[in-house]
């Protein structure tokens, strides 16, 4: 009986790891997807209208300015952080991760569906998900993550 008990205690654990890494991945995987998201359609609207389209990527969140608006504060569509998640960026040719800043890094689409190629990590604990997108397409050229179990 002993044995049992102490082989449903080892199951039990193993499965709260397993599911606290699940968990984890959710918590980066949906934002950085809701990303993607607006990066398509950041890109699909430069080409469709023949203007630019622009991506503001500040600390908490991403806007997306359709047609260059980004100085006349029109936004199409954005999307906040959840909390405890942090984003950095990783422009072409740099070698270090940084925040967005003061003002945001702002991501350019133009009318030809070109983008500066660009990387973003979001972070939360010892957990991170990266992506980094390709600059004709505006979509992942390649994704890379790191998930830690929950305490």
């Amino acid at each position: 009986m002993v044995v049992v008990l102490a082989v449903i205690g080892i199951l039990l654990g193993v499965a709260a790891t397993y599911m606290g890494g699940v968990f984890g991945e959710k918590s980066l995987e949906e934002p950085m997807a809701k990303i993607q998201a607006l990066a398509r359609k950041a890109q699909r609207s430069a080409v469709s209208l023949g203007r630019e389209s622009v991506l503001l990527i500040e600390p908490g969140g991403v806007r997306w300015y359709s047609a260059g608006d980004l100085g006349r504060g029109e936004v199409a569509a954005e999307y906040a952080l959840p909390d405890e998640v942090s984003l950095l960026v990783r422009p072409w040719r740099s070698e270090k991760w940084r925040e967005p800043g003061k003002g945001g890094y702002r991501w350019e689409f133009e009318p030809g569906g070109f983008c500066e190629p660009l990387s973003l990590r979001l972070e939360r604990g010892g957990s991170y998900v990266e992506v980094d997108f390709h600059p004709l397409t505006g979509g992942v050229a390649d994704e890379r993550s790191s998930i830690q179990a929950a305490p």
